[in-house]
């Protein structure tokens, strides 16, 4: 019962997460960290309440696993900042109870989430790119030229680390291959897709604290890096100042493969 509660609670948050995704292409902050507030106060709670202390500190341990990934992906800029959040409150909801769940329930959701994205992504980015087509194919086979051997590597590792995490669960096992050899078809696609879908030219005044300069810009004596943490506030009031507009790169609202990856946890894989 304790863990359903805190599965239900996470999905209402998951919700409001993909509405404002989708409505302002950002989570807030306050969605995110009151998640990771929830979950702990939550499982503090219970564990005060039953004498069962243990899932308190196996969830505080999910935060902090969940955190260094997070950060993993923050700063390789495969995740905005509002999902980088997202994830580090739902490593406090999912049920770690061993060391063990932190590798297959922890990073298992991890390659889920992965794995549902690629798929989600795909579709929302068709639509996208079909308008370009021509332009879309020409970046995609520059990119495939310079990383061809990391696919065969890929591939590779994909196959031994499916068999070896086979032996566990099949279904593990295929997802461990199908994800650590399609990432770099996922990388490629997903550069080519930016540069021809998302690089866009915004005026100050659409801009929002986060967005992502494509290069670093100089606005009179100052320059703007093309940082990692996006835009600030003090840096949109400069270009509104200016009215200068700015080359932005945007990314898919990610937020909904969040919800779907973790009912897929929830509802089949820890059922």
């Amino acid at each position: 019962m304790a863990l359903e509660m805190l599965f239900f609670a996470a999905l209402i948050w998951l919700i409001f997460a993909v509405v404002q995704d989708f409505k302002t292409r950002e989570i807030s902050n306050w969605l995110t960290f009151s998640l990771i507030a929830l979950a702990l106060l939550y499982r503090g709670a219970y564990a005060l309440l039953h004498n069962n202390y243990a899932f308190f500190w196996w969830g505080l341990g999910g935060v902090g696993l969940f955190v260094s990934i997070a950060y993993i992906l923050y700063y390789g800029r495969a995740f905005a900042g509002g999902d980088a959040k997202l994830l580090m409150g739902l490593g406090g909801v999912l049920p770690f109870a061993s060391f063990s769940d932190y590798l297959f329930t922890g990073l298992g959701f991890v390659l889920l989430l992965f794995a549902v994205g690629v798929v989600y992504s795909l579709t929302y980015t068709v639509f996208c790119v079909i308008p370009r087509w021509r332009v879309f194919s020409t970046q995609f086979g520059e990119q495939f030229k310079k990383l061809k051997f990391f696919c065969v590597g890929a591939f590779a590792a994909g196959v031994i680390i499916g068999l070896l995490a086979g032996r566990a669960d099949a279904l593990w096992g295929v997802l461990f291959f199908f994800v650590i050899a399609c990432l770099p078809f996922v990388y490629m696609y997903a550069r080519a897709v930016e540069r021809v879908c998302f690089v866009k030219i915004m005026r100050p005044a659409a801009l929002t604290e986060g967005d992502w300069l494509v290069r670093d810009v100089r606005v009179g004596n100052r320059i703007l890096y093309a940082s990692v943490h996006g835009l600030t506030m003090k840096e949109i009031a400069l270009l509104k100042r200016r009215k200068k507009s700015v080359w932005i790169k945007q990314g898919v609202p990610f937020a909904l493969a969040f919800l779907i990856a973790f009912l897929i946890m929830v509802f089949y894989v820890l059922a």
